[in-house]
Formats: structure tokens, C-alpha cells, sequence
């Protein structure tokens, strides 16, 4: 591991199936072994309600690696890729991004549209962002990464 992501993966096969698998599992049986251990009204919740906790998640992220054979791969068109992206979208496409209704663009009061470019020392980084929410890609090592944060799903 380095920095919240895999420095090295020796069977991408077997850690796209372990990935896979995980999008598979119902979390909220976890949460509710936990709760169980917790409340002792439970029991009597679920007869009511025909039904345990309702479980959502307030906050989140999501990230997507793209994995080249070495940095210097990456290295050959990411400058440009992040440069046109940032010249390339519109406050309309950023928008669009998180979920909005395009058409509406103009009524939206609550917050501002950030288009952000950095170079930092790990190299570029251009992050899109609305209030909490952002989506980001910068590279790191030899990978592409893509990263989507939720910090306020009312926006959605």
C-alpha cells in the first residue's frame, strides 16, 4: 500500500474479482450484527416495522486506479489529458458531473463551481468541485487515479 492505494498488484485478475466481490455484499447485514449487540429493543423494532435499521451512508469516496506497466507511459499524454480537461469543461458539463439538471443552471444558489488545476509535487492534479462534493484525477505513480468524494449527498 502506499498513500490509500496499491503500489503494487502482482494477479490484476484476482484483484478485480476480489473488488467485484465487494460491490456484492449487502454492508447493511454487518451494521445490523452490530446493532443487534447494541440495542436490546431491536427485536421489538423489527416486529413493529417488519423491519431492522434503515442504513445509508453520509459521506464517501470513491476511487478508480488506471494502472500503466511504468510512470513513464503515463507519463506520455497525462500533462495533456489533465490541460484539456480543465480548458474543455464548461461550469454546464461540471454540473451535469454531480447530477444536476443542466437546464437549472442559473437558479443554483447554494454554492459555487470550482474548477481547480495544480502542480503539485506528485505531479498535476485538476479537481472539479460543487460545495463538498468533488471529483479529482491526478497520477500517482504509475497510475491514473479518479477520485469522487461525497461529503454532502443533499446536494443530490
Amino acid at each position: 500500500m502506499y498513500n490509500n492505494s496499491f503500489s503494487y498488484i502482482e494477479d490484476f485478475n484476482k484483484a478485480q474479482e476480489l473488488a467485484n466481490n465487494i460491490l456484492n455484499q449487502k454492508i447493511s447485514d454487518s451494521f445490523d450484527g452490530l446493532i443487534k449487540q447494541i440495542n436490546i429493543h431491536l427485536p421489538k423494532i423489527e416486529k413493529i416495522f417488519s423491519h431492522s435499521y434503515y442504513w445509508c451512508i453520509d459521506q464517501c469516496e470513491f476511487a478508480t486506479n488506471i494502472n500503466f506497466k511504468n510512470r513513464d507511459d503515463l507519463s506520455l499524454f497525462y500533462k495533456t489529458l489533465v490541460e484539456t480537461t480543465y480548458f474543455t469543461f464548461s461550469s454546464e458539463d461540471i454540473y451535469s458531473f454531480f447530477g444536476r439538471n443542466v437546464s437549472r443552471i442559473h437558479n443554483f444558489s447554494k454554492g459555487e463551481i470550482v474548477s481547480d488545476l495544480r502542480n503539485r509535487y506528485q505531479g498535476y492534479r485538476i479537481k472539479f468541485k460543487i460545495n463538498n462534493n468533488q471529483i479529482k484525477m491526478y497520477d500517482k505513480g504509475n497510475k491514473l487515479r479518479i477520485e469522487v468524494t461525497i461529503n454532502n449527498p443533499k446536494d443530490f
